[in-house]
């Protein structure tokens, strides 16, 4: 398989459409970031007889339900989805129902329940737009563009949702409630809604449409047909399964091992967000790499800085390891997209990508279900180590895979020897 020349970020957004779009995704993208700083400061202070720390568990897991539910059933079956139409309808649902939770707040009568409820409602499509988003933006760039569209849809989640949200959301916290983050959420996914309305009704349409498949194929119909997709499917679900320890051991790393104040928690998540913003511009270097072994260096990376976290004796330590962290994990997303559209054809990508989400999707609750009991039960050092061992292991089980099934053969060194002209059984496609 040959690899196409890719374009670098600033080739693929001469592309004035494709900037626009990406323009209102990054917007959107500052708003979930608000939300990540100002959600449970709203939460803690509705009143409700649940405890504290169970009102924020069912606040992050609940809303994540129902866009499961959805993307299952595109994935699973044989419906197809327009990426535009659900973009916009996953925004028209978030202005919607976070505009609502935002003026029930404001007016004092919000309570936890109808919170649960509005969050709920705007998060329905929240899944299944992901991958639209992703879907459409690639439509606009076309082959070229395959890969800095994937770079820069990371560039916009680490930059929007780790750096300038959390930044916004902080200084409209200071207005001394958390209602107004709420509400200017809601607002930057009109800009969303805005570029994706734009862009569809200009003059040229945004990339061919593909033909449908003769015959509509559910994503798992792909999956068991492609067994090397498969498996690297399993290990980068364990991978993101067992990146949920590290999420419930860090605080309690930094809070209780290194006596930090509770403050160090904003600065290593800064740290981290600055290091996955530093990667995501890395990725536009990457291209003139092959993506398989790239992908397998990163998670061996992760599981280095996970296990430098674990080692850490001082704040400036853990602060350092995290975000050197968040500069390895940020190209792991558009690696793993431009590796499987490489192994997928036109047709087949949308039910892929999306039942590709939907199961990642389920990683991070159920890592966090079962992380909890493994750190209260091992302590947080020892958890992060046993992350970062397993993460280390699912390098090699994805070099294993990637080496002799996803590798282009253009990549591999040729031997000094003549082979066969006879092809090996297995190693076609």
């Amino acid at each position: 398989m040959s690899r196409t020349l890719s374009f670098s970020y600033l080739e693929a957004l001469k592309n004035k459409r494709l900037a626009a779009f990406l323009s209102g995704d990054l917007v959107s993208r500052i708003g979930d970031g608000m939300t990540l700083v100002a959600l449970p400061v709203l939460v803690l202070g509705l009143p409700s007889e649940v405890p504290a720390a169970v009102r924020l568990s069912l606040v992050y897991a609940v809303p994540l339900a129902a866009p499961l539910i959805v993307s299952l059933f595109f994935g699973l079956g044989t419906k197809r989805f327009d990426p535009a139409v659900t973009v916009a309808a996953d925004s028209a649902l978030r202005i919607l129902f976070y505009g609502l939770a935002a003026g029930l707040a404001l007016g004092g009568t919000l309570t936890f329940g109808w919170l649960l409820a509005l969050l709920s409602a705007g998060s329905v499509l929240r899944s299944l737009g992901a991958g639209a988003r992703r879907l459409f933006a690639l439509g606009l760039a076309g082959p070229e563009g395959s890969y800095a569209v994937n770079g820069m849809i990371g560039l916009s989640l680490g930059a929007g949702m780790f750096v300038f949200g959390p930044a916004c959301g902080g200084l409209l916290l200071l207005s001394g409630s958390a209602a107004p983050a709420l509400l200017a959420n809601a607002g930057t996914y009109v800009a969303l809604l805005a570029a994706v309305l734009v862009v569809r009704h200009s003059s040229a349409q945004p990339g061919p449409r593909p033909a449908d498949p003769p015959a509509a194929v559910s994503g798992w119909s792909i999956l068991r047909s492609k067994p090397r997709i498969l498996r690297l499917f399993a290990v980068l679900f364990l991978y993101d399964l067992f990146y949920a320890p590290v999420e419930i051991a860090m605080p309690l790393l930094m809070l209780h091992d290194l006596d930090q104040p509770s403050t160090a928690l904003g600065t290593i998540w800064a740290c981290y967000g600055f290091g996955a913003l530093a990667g995501a511009v890395a990725v536009n270097y990457l291209r003139r790499f092959p993506p398989a072994p790239v992908l397998v260096a990163v998670i061996a990376g992760w599981a280095l800085c996970v296990a430098a976290l674990g080692l850490s004796g001082t704040g400036a330590a853990a602060f350092a390891a995290f975000g050197a962290a968040g500069f390895v994990y940020a190209p792991f997303n558009p690696l793993v997209f431009v590796v499987l559209q490489g192994q997928l054809a036109d047709h087949e990508q949308q039910p892929v990508f999306t039942l590709w989400t939907a199961g990642l999707t389920a990683a991070l609750p159920l890592g966090l279900a079962l992380g909890g009991p493994l750190v209260s039960m091992v302590g947080s050092r020892q958890s992060l180590f046993l992350s970062a061992a397993v993460s280390l292991g699912l390098a090699l089980a994805a070099l294993a895979i990637l080496r002799h099934e996803l590798w282009p053969a253009s990549s591999r060194p040729r031997s000094r020897r003549k082979r066969s002209a006879v092809p090996a059984a297995g190693k076609n496609g």
